[in-house]
């Protein structure tokens, strides 16, 4: 009877050990697969991706070669406990109804890419070229459909725009930037069907 009420004393303090291994094992997981953000490539989603993995797949197929050794692709809600990794993103896909929210994490459209997407319709605060359509939520029709949902049930449809970070390593101009990589995986993106 003894051990059975030491056990259920002890229980509370199992779980949280049990708790605290699981995070740091994770943690110390994700410290020895991850690489440096010069070498990787991310892209946040203000939009449902069924599959990350797959888009990744699909982005690295496309953009891998120099430095980068990685393209990492997630929803806002992965970003839940830190906005640091969401800060320091190299491309963004975001709402119309929340680019105020987040415009100091955008940088300005560099010139080359705005026009070699001529056709395409910018979001321009200000004048000043920030984002590029990705989603056109009156026909329906946008790029990397087969990767992203754009259109949410719970959620009013709304053109959603690519966008460039400006802390992104990776668009020249920005500082500390080692390369361009970032227009060629919105290039990828803009292109995918």
């Amino acid at each position: 009877m003894k051990k059975r009420k030491l056990l259920w004393d002890l229980l509370p303090a199992m779980v949280l050990w049990l708790m605290l291994s699981v995070f740091f094992w994770g943690w110390i997981f994700t410290f020895l697969t991850d690489t440096e953000p010069e070498n990787k490539l991310t892209v946040f989603a203000d939009a449902a991706i069924p599959d990350p993995t797959a888009l990744a797949v699909r982005l690295e197929q496309e953009v891998l070669g120099g430095q980068i050794r990685m393209v990492k692709a997630h929803p806002f809600t992965y970003a839940m406990l830190s906005s640091e990794g969401l800060r320091r993103s190299d491309v963004y896909i975001v709402r119309e109804s929340h680019l105020e929210e987040y415009r100091e994490w955008f940088a300005p459209l560099p010139e080359a890419f705005a026009a070699a997407w001529p056709a395409v319709r910018l979001w321009q605060p200000e004048g000043v070229p920030m984002g590029v359509l990705i989603w056109d939520a009156e026909t329906g029709k946008g790029a990397a459909q087969t990767y992203i949902t754009y259109s949410d049930p719970a959620l009013a449809d709304e053109d959603c725009y690519l966008l460039f970070g400006a802390a992104s390593p990776h668009l020249t101009g920005n500082p500390g930037s080692v390369d361009d990589a970032a227009l060629q995986l919105a290039e990828t993106l803009l292109s995918l069907p």
